[in-house]
Protein backbone atom coordinates (compact mmCIF):
# COMPACT_ATOMS: atom_id res chain seq x y z
CA UNK A 1 0.00 0.00 0.00
CA UNK A 2 1.61 3.59 -0.94
CA UNK A 3 2.10 5.67 2.12
CA UNK A 4 -0.13 9.06 1.89
CA UNK A 5 1.04 13.10 2.54
CA UNK A 6 -2.61 15.20 2.43
CA UNK A 7 -1.47 18.49 1.57
CA UNK A 8 -2.77 21.63 3.47
CA UNK A 9 -2.01 24.77 1.28
CA UNK A 10 -0.70 27.46 3.65
CA UNK A 11 0.04 24.92 6.23
CA UNK A 12 2.19 22.02 5.01
CA UNK A 13 1.67 18.48 5.04
CA UNK A 14 0.65 15.57 6.69
CA UNK A 15 4.52 15.39 8.80
CA UNK A 16 6.01 18.76 8.01
CA UNK A 17 3.96 22.04 8.42
CA UNK A 18 5.52 24.78 6.14
CA UNK A 19 7.82 27.40 8.52
CA UNK A 20 9.35 24.06 10.62
CA UNK A 21 12.67 24.09 11.68
CA UNK A 22 15.34 21.50 9.65
CA UNK A 23 15.14 19.76 12.94
CA UNK A 24 11.62 19.03 13.35
CA UNK A 25 11.70 17.37 9.65
CA UNK A 26 14.76 15.43 10.46
CA UNK A 27 12.70 14.39 13.12
CA UNK A 28 9.68 13.61 11.08
CA UNK A 29 11.07 12.01 8.33
CA UNK A 30 13.98 10.80 9.49
CA UNK A 31 17.70 11.17 7.72
CA UNK A 32 17.71 12.52 4.74
CA UNK A 33 18.58 9.67 1.79
CA UNK A 34 20.11 13.10 -0.78
CA UNK A 35 20.84 16.31 -0.03
CA UNK A 36 21.90 18.99 -2.49
CA UNK A 37 22.02 22.12 -3.41
CA UNK A 38 19.27 22.54 -5.57
CA UNK A 39 21.33 26.40 -7.51
CA UNK A 40 24.49 27.55 -6.99
CA UNK A 41 22.52 30.49 -5.38
CA UNK A 42 20.78 28.08 -2.79
CA UNK A 43 21.80 29.12 0.87
CA UNK A 44 20.91 25.77 2.26
CA UNK A 45 20.68 22.19 0.91
CA UNK A 46 17.33 20.81 -0.23
CA UNK A 47 16.76 17.87 1.85
CA UNK A 48 14.98 14.98 0.03
CA UNK A 49 13.59 11.20 0.55
CA UNK A 50 11.83 8.64 -1.54
CA UNK A 51 14.51 8.43 -4.24
CA UNK A 52 14.64 12.42 -4.48
CA UNK A 53 10.32 12.24 -4.82
CA UNK A 54 9.62 13.72 -1.75
CA UNK A 55 11.76 16.94 -1.67
CA UNK A 56 11.85 20.17 1.38
CA UNK A 57 13.12 23.59 0.61
CA UNK A 58 14.48 26.18 3.01
CA UNK A 59 14.89 29.54 3.38
CA UNK A 60 15.97 31.96 6.57
CA UNK A 61 18.31 33.10 9.06
CA UNK A 62 18.04 29.54 10.67
CA UNK A 63 16.81 26.78 7.64
CA UNK A 64 12.94 26.72 7.96
CA UNK A 65 10.69 24.88 5.22
CA UNK A 66 9.65 27.30 2.77
CA UNK A 67 8.66 24.79 -0.11
CA UNK A 68 7.99 21.01 -0.47
CA UNK A 69 7.60 19.20 -3.78
CA UNK A 70 6.26 16.03 -4.15
CA UNK A 71 6.85 13.75 -7.25
CA UNK A 72 5.09 11.04 -9.12
CA UNK A 73 5.97 7.84 -8.89
CA UNK A 74 8.21 7.28 -5.72
CA UNK A 75 5.82 4.97 -4.06
CA UNK A 76 3.75 7.25 -2.68
CA UNK A 77 0.45 9.14 -3.28
CA UNK A 78 0.11 13.46 -2.85
CA UNK A 79 -3.26 14.27 -1.86
CA UNK A 80 -5.22 17.47 -2.12
CA UNK A 81 -8.93 17.94 -1.36
CA UNK A 82 -9.88 14.55 -1.16
CA UNK A 83 -8.19 13.91 -4.51
CA UNK A 84 -5.02 11.59 -5.82
CA UNK A 85 -2.90 14.37 -7.45
CA UNK A 86 -0.88 11.84 -9.46
CA UNK A 87 -4.04 9.71 -10.34
CA UNK A 88 -6.23 12.69 -11.27
CA UNK A 89 -6.46 14.02 -14.53
CA UNK A 90 -5.00 17.01 -14.86
CA UNK A 91 -8.01 19.07 -16.28
CA UNK A 92 -10.41 17.39 -13.23
CA UNK A 93 -7.44 18.58 -10.66
CA UNK A 94 -7.34 22.22 -12.32
CA UNK A 95 -11.06 22.36 -12.33
CA UNK A 96 -11.30 21.59 -8.27
CA UNK A 97 -8.67 23.84 -7.12
CA UNK A 98 -9.92 26.47 -8.97
CA UNK A 99 -13.39 26.46 -6.68
CA UNK A 100 -10.88 27.74 -3.91
CA UNK A 101 -8.76 29.70 -5.44
CA UNK A 102 -7.72 31.86 -8.96
CA UNK A 103 -5.23 30.17 -11.43
CA UNK A 104 -2.43 32.68 -12.48
CA UNK A 105 -3.40 33.14 -16.08
CA UNK A 106 -0.29 34.83 -17.21
CA UNK A 107 2.77 32.68 -16.33
CA UNK A 108 4.20 31.75 -19.31
CA UNK A 109 4.36 27.90 -18.89
CA UNK A 110 1.00 27.70 -18.11
CA UNK A 111 -0.21 24.43 -19.79
CA UNK A 112 3.26 23.07 -18.10
CA UNK A 113 2.87 24.51 -14.83
CA UNK A 114 -0.24 25.54 -13.24
CA UNK A 115 0.30 28.17 -10.24
CA UNK A 116 -2.77 29.29 -7.73
CA UNK A 117 -0.81 32.28 -6.13
CA UNK A 118 -3.64 32.09 -3.00
CA UNK A 119 -2.51 28.85 -1.87
CA UNK A 120 0.80 29.26 -2.89
CA UNK A 121 0.40 25.74 -4.64
CA UNK A 122 1.79 24.70 -7.96
CA UNK A 123 1.81 21.66 -10.53
CA UNK A 124 4.07 20.58 -13.07
CA UNK A 125 3.93 18.22 -16.19
CA UNK A 126 6.67 17.44 -18.82
CA UNK A 127 4.00 18.38 -21.86
CA UNK A 128 0.99 20.58 -22.31
CA UNK A 129 -1.30 18.19 -24.21
CA UNK A 130 -4.31 17.07 -21.83
CA UNK A 131 -3.93 13.72 -23.97
CA UNK A 132 -0.29 12.95 -24.13
CA UNK A 133 0.12 13.95 -20.39
CA UNK A 134 -3.19 13.58 -18.68
CA UNK A 135 -1.31 13.68 -15.46
CA UNK A 136 0.59 16.14 -13.23
CA UNK A 137 3.98 14.93 -12.38
CA UNK A 138 4.88 16.92 -9.34
CA UNK A 139 3.12 19.40 -6.55
CA UNK A 140 4.61 21.97 -4.25
CA UNK A 141 3.27 23.74 -1.14
CA UNK A 142 5.03 26.97 -0.50
CA UNK A 143 4.95 29.71 2.62
CA UNK A 144 2.76 32.53 2.23
CA UNK A 145 4.85 34.69 -0.33
CA UNK A 146 6.15 32.17 -1.82
CA UNK A 147 4.45 32.79 -5.54
CA UNK A 148 2.43 35.45 -4.22
CA UNK A 149 4.95 38.15 -3.50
Amino acid sequence: MKKEFVLDPLNGLSLIRLGASREAVLAALGTPTSSFYKTPDSRYPTDAWFENGFQVFYEGDQPTVAFIELSNGHNFEAVLFGLPVFATAAPVLIREVEHRAKLDETDPELGYTYIFPSLELAFWRTDNDDKEVPYFSTVGIGVSGYFSA
